[in-house]
């Protein structure tokens, strides 16, 4: 179960990192690219196991990103306001780094 909870952690990240928002989620699942329609589950067979499928799952559960799940309960749309600061990606200053799929 643990693995479980790490995944759909790591795919929360790689969807901030892919630029996977609520607003564009249908979108991306239409697109072009294989590697987007794979990880939200658009491509048949592709999205079984792993990150991919906690990809595929996301879309079904309102298609938020980390960022975006942050924002909401902890930053600047909640009322606590903290600053992502190190909860950033790590292009963006962080220390959050979304975990290679194979």
């Amino acid at each position: 179960m643990a693995r479980h909870r790490r995944l759909v952690v790591y795919a929360l990240f790689e969807a901030e990192e892919k630029g996977i928002t609520q607003k564009n989620l249908d979108e991306m699942a239409k697109s072009e690219a294989p590697y987007q329609s794979a990880c939200l589950g658009a491509t048949p067979g592709m999205a079984r196991r792993g990150p991919r499928r906690e990809m595929g799952l996301q879309r079904n559960q309102g298609g938020r990103h980390y960022g975006e799940i942050f924002d909401k309960h902890l930053g600047l749309g909640s009322p606590l306001k903290i600053e992502r600061g190190y909860n950033n990606l790590w292009t963006k200053g962080g220390l959050i780094y979304a975990m290679p799929i194979r």
